[in-house]
């Protein structure tokens, strides 16, 4: 009886040992999940003007490739037919947006006064009607303060204005390149496509 006991009491031991040995297992792969997960985010950080470039290249190529097929059609080279799309794209881009921007000016100037009321309207509920006790100073040293945070934030010498120019700089590289990449997938896109394909 005793022998017996110590068979089943070990048996049961050795069921935890297990258990515990495959939970140790999938802490190391969620472990090994975490580390590539971090590795991809910061991969993701330096190279995110490329990112941003592919991106902006397929959303354009695919948009273009209906007139850069019409105009194949037609007998252009696929470079020419790629150049002439590409600028005919950005030409209507541009005209939509000269044709569109004097209107959103006016309704930005019609929008001052009405966000003028609004923040009046929000100060006057705050003093009068508000569920806690606020004084009119104390909102005008507030708004004060805010102003002079912001201002001293513009002013300051940590390189904030910097790291945002860089961003601003590292954008419109990125939409360039976006570009560029979109000439190519417009002129050679099938030669790419079998590329792709051939290495995956």
């Amino acid at each position: 009886l005793g022998r017996a006991v110590a068979i089943e009491i070990a048996a049961v031991h050795g069921q935890h040992v297990v258990g515990l040995q495959s939970i140790g297992r999938e802490d190391e792969r969620n472990v090994h999940a975490g580390v590539v997960m971090v590795g991809v985010v910061w991969l993701l950080q330096r190279l995110w003007v490329v990112l941003l470039a592919l991106v902006v290249g397929l959303f354009i190529s695919r948009g273009l490739a209906a007139p850069v097929r019409w105009l194949g059609r037609l007998g252009l080279p696929s470079a020419l037919g790629a150049l002439v799309s590409l600028v005919g794209g950005l030409g209507l881009v541009g005209l939509a947006g000269w044709l569109i921007a004097p209107s959103v000016a006016v309704e930005f100037d019609s929008l001052r006064p009405t966000l003028t009321q609004a923040i009046d309207d929000l100060e006057r509920w705050l003093v009068d009607d508000a569920p806690f006790e606020i004084e009119a100073d104390d909102l005008d040293r507030y708004r004060a303060q805010a102003g002079e945070a912001i201002g001293n934030s513009f002013r300051s010498s940590s390189g904030t204005l910097v790291t945002g120019a860089v961003a601003v700089v590292e954008g419109v590289t990125g939409l360039l390149l976006g570009l560029l990449v979109a000439f190519f997938f417009l002129k050679d896109g099938s030669a790419i496509r079998s590329a792709l394909v051939g290495v995956l």
